[in-house]
């Protein structure tokens, strides 16, 4: 495989970011073009391949043409988003479980109004809604990546979120995730919570494109060009699904489903799962 000297894959042509993708007219992204431009290299496909950044504490994988992301850190992060334990999911470059990205620029964006904005706060995010809160920003808030595995055939991340949320009852909240490679991978996502008191709700949420649904006995099928069928105890778990607008970092309007599953019956020990199935 073509690659530089420090061991950098060569993407494709058709994945460089032009110049003009850059609405703001950067300069480091330029003067980095400039840097790594050569003009020896003819980029290849990327090979399928499972990468944890210890630091950051993300766990990409590609396993073509499907791609699960996972990450935890914490909430002050440069251009921060309240997105612990935050995924995503993407067949053959649709996403089909998303990250909004950044939102229009302006005041409020950069002020205690921040977290209000459907894309930084939680409440955009593909994470629990605990007792009617969000998460919160801020240094201590953060994950505690408690393990990762990295096989041929399955990649596996424990994270603890507990400290995400400024809720004194939750005393853990576990998020694992079990990525199952193969020619039609699936994601088994597994959250255990653990109260020192009854909760008063407990709300998953996931951010879907704005694509039909349709229900099957045990889950729901979101209707993209790649069909993904998410599979759910209904006893345990009810769902709605409901449509939101916001303005993207181009000032262009978008709109997105959340996909919400309350717990029908929460309690002071609760564990919950959901499979992420391509057909």
């Amino acid at each position: 495989m073509n690659k530089i000297d420090q061991g950098v894959e060569v993407p494709e042509a058709d994945l460089r970011a032009p110049y003009t993708a850059d609405h703001c007219s950067r300069w480091a992204p330029a003067f980095r073009n400039l840097l790594w431009f050569d003009e020896t290299k003819r980029g290849e496909p990327w090979a399928n391949q499972s990468t944890y950044l210890r630091d950051a504490q993300w766990l990409i994988s590609r396993q073509a043409p499907y791609v699960f992301a996972c990450k935890g850190g914490d909430n002050d992060e440069p251009h921060n988003h309240n997105d612990l334990g935050h995924f995503m999911l993407f067949a053959d470059g649709e996403a089909v479980v998303k990250d909004l990205g950044c939102g229009m620029y302006c005041e409020d964006y950069f002020n205690e109004k921040r977290y209000s904005f459907f894309c930084n706060g939680s409440q955009g995010h593909s994470v629990p809604i605990i007792n009617q809160q969000y998460q919160k920003a801020g240094r201590s808030h953060t994950a505690t990546v408690r393990n990762v595995s990295i096989g041929k055939d399955i990649d596996r991340i424990e994270m603890e979120l507990e400290h995400a949320y400024d809720i004194d009852s939750l005393q853990k909240l576990k998020r694992t995730f079990t990525w199952r490679k193969g020619a039609h991978p699936s994601l088994v996502l597994s959250d255990f919570y653990q109260f020192s008191e009854k909760p008063l709700s407990i709300v998953e949420r996931f951010i879907i494109p704005d694509l039909p649904l349709s229900s099957t006995n045990d889950g729901i099928v979101l209707e993209g060009e790649h069909k993904l069928k998410i599979t759910f105890d209904r006893h345990l778990l009810e769902w709605t699904v409901h449509t939101h607008t916001f303005f993207n970092h181009f000032g262009e309007e978008e709109t997105v489903q959340t996909l919400d599953f309350a717990v029908r019956e929460a309690r002071r020990l609760v564990q919950v799962e959901w499979q992420f199935m391509f057909l």
